[in-house]
C-alpha cells in the first residue's frame, strides 16, 4: 500500500528542520514526516513504542523524541535512543518525484 503527498501543499516542509504529522484511516498508524536536510526526509510512525503517546522531532538533537513525561527518543533510523523505549520505531520506505512524495506502508 502507498499514500501520495504533494509537497507544495505542506508549507511546514518547506523549511529544514520541520515536521508534519498526517492522519488518515487509511493509514496503519498516524506518520510523522521530518525534513532533515535539503533533500531529505525521514518518514515514522507517530507513536512512541513505549506508551503509545504523540512523537515529534526535535532537529537540533536528529531524534523523535515522545511527549510523555519520559521523553523517550528514536534515532532516525528508528532505534531507542535515550528513555525507557527498548522497541524501535518503525520507518516508512519513501520516494520523491518532483514534488510527489510516495510512502509505502
Amino acid at each position: 500500500n502507498t499514500v501520495e503527498l504533494s509537497l507544495n501543499q505542506v508549507p511546514e516542509l518547506a523549511e529544514v528542520g520541520n515536521a508534519v504529522t498526517i492522519v488518515d484511516e487509511g493509514l496503519p498508524t498516524y506518520m510523522i514526516i521530518a525534513r532533515t536536510g535539503e533533500d531529505s526526509y525521514v518518514v515514522a510512525s507517530g507513536e512512541c513504542t513505549h506508551r503509545g503517546m504523540a512523537l515529534g522531532y526535535d532537529h537540533e538533537k536528529k531524534v523523535f523524541r515522545c511527549s510523555s513525561l519520559g521523553h523517550s527518543e528514536f534515532n532516525l533510523d528508528g532505534s531507542p535512543g535515550e528513555g525507557f523505549t527498548e522497541e524501535p520505531l518503525r520507518i516508512y520506505e519513501h520516494s520523491i518525484e518532483g514534488d510527489l512524495m510516495t510512502i509505502s506502508f
